[in-house]
Order: C-alpha cells, then structure tokens, then sequence
C-alpha cells in the first residue's frame, strides 16, 4: 500500500521546483510579437521594447560601428533607419541597416547584412533577440543581434559576438536603458484577475446577505453569508500550514519511510 508521504513527498519536489524555475523567469517568458518599426511586445503584459530612440534619422551617418577582433572586417549598424549615406559609396549597402566592411580590400568591400525594415523580433531564452537580412552578390546574410537590458547604461554598446559560415549568420549584442521594457499602459492580465476576484467577492457578499435577510429572515451577523465557515476559517488556515509544514519537514527528514507492501 502506498503512504500519503509517499505521494505528498514527490509533489512538495515538485512544487518547490516551479517555485524556483518561475522565480528565475524573466518578463515576457511567453513570447511576443513585432508591433511596429523596431517595436517588439511582449504576450503576457503591456510592455515593449521600443528601438526607435537609438535611430539616427538625418541618413548622415551611422550610429554603432564596431571591428570584428583579430579579423577583418568592420560592422555597422544603424537601428531603426537605413544608412542612405553609403548609397555614394557602395550599393551594396542601400537601404541597409546592418552593413559589414572590408576596409583593407580595394576597393573597400560593403556587405549587406539587413535591410530596413526586414527585421524579426524572437524570444531566445530570456533574451529578446532582432534579427536582419540582406542580399549581396546572390548571397544572403543574416545578422542577429541580442538585446541587452541595462537601465544604469549611460551611453548604448555594441559588440560583434561571432560569425559563422553556411548560412553566414553574424551575432552582435546590443546593451542600452532602451532594450529594457517600458509599460505602455492598460491592464496587465494580473490586474484583470484582480479586478474578477475583487467583482465576484462583491457580488458573493451582496448576493448572500440579500438571501439570507429576505428568504432566511436573519438579522444582524447572521446576514454574512455562510457565516461558520468564515469563522472557522482563521483556524482551519491555522492547521493547514501547520499540517503542510510537518510533511514537508517529514520529507526532507532522514527517518522518512515509505509503507512496506
């Protein structure tokens, strides 16, 4: 025969391990979706991360420029806008607002790694990651870049991660205040929950009294509506911790025994 500790053991491990996975979950752990230009929302709250205070919006230049260590190359990116001054220089890199150079080559080399606005937006982990294509010389370049919370930043990094080949994928992380999540307002889903508790307690209280005073006929405390339990109810929390408490303290006791068959 199976015991009780038997089944309640395995259930508090369990339960103490959703407790601990959901306490490392970051917001927006459901995922989201693209709302705009370089706007990303998450599912289960009102919060986006919104790109659009990086951009640089006069086309002159562009706004992050970082060299790939002990390579070759340098990357530009240029959020939310497309670098229009290289048109003059390299067409490869029209409309784009990730390009790759190669300033050692002549002549200099542009690679397109996104244009705008190709971007996707995905949830990899706890990190929301944007991601570009672009199209050069009948080659497709992908770049991906990690967005990286940091409200104490003062001024925005970027850093080129790796690059690999087949397909030519290239990471880069972003760090900037403007990658975190800003509320835009309304009602999250657990302040709807809130506002249906807090209805149907009203409508219980009300709907109670009103029953027991006109078809009951009751008067004074007797108008609360299933008035023993609630009175009980102190005392009965009371022996349930105290009940769940002594399991728990049984489980994790090295005198725990299961029942023999």
């Amino acid at each position: 025969m199976v015991s009780f500790d038997s089944v309640l053991c395995p259930l508090v491990g369990l339960i103490l391990g959703m407790s601990v996975s959901t306490s490392t979950m970051a917001v927006g752990d459901s995922g989201g979706s693209r709302i705009g230009n370089c706007k990303y929302q998450f599912h289960d709250n009102n919060t986006v991360i919104d790109l659009n205070p990086l951009a640089s919006h006069d086309g002159t230049n562009w706004k992050f420029t970082v060299s790939e260590p002990g390579g070759e190359f340098d990357y530009f990116f240029s959020p939310c806008w497309p670098m229009d001054h290289l048109k003059s220089e390299q067409s490869a890199c029209n409309n784009a607002v990730v390009c790759q150079e190669n300033p050692k080559s002549s002549p200099v080399l542009y690679y397109n790694l996104g244009n705008f606005p190709s971007e996707e937006f995905n949830l990899v982990g706890a990190s929301v990651v944007v991601s570009y294509s672009g199209l050069t010389d009948n080659t497709n370049r992908t770049s991906r870049i990690t967005l990286v919370c940091d409200k104490s930043a003062e001024q925005p990094a970027f850093r080129f991660d790796k690059a690999t080949k087949e397909p030519l994928v290239y990471d880069f992380t972003l760090t900037a205040k403007e990658c975190c999540p800003i509320s835009i307002g309304g009602l999250s889903f657990g302040s709807i929950l809130c506002i249906i508790f807090v209805v149907v307690v009203v409508v219980y209280l009300v709907a109670g009294v009103l029953i027991n005073k006109f078809a009951r006929g009751a008067t004074g405390a007797e108008l609360i509506p299933n008035r023993a339990f609630w009175a009980d109810l102190p005392s009965l929390i009371k022996e349930g911790f105290q009940f769940t408490g002594a399991k728990i303290s049984g489980c994790f006791s090295r005198d725990s025994q299961y029942d023999q068959i």
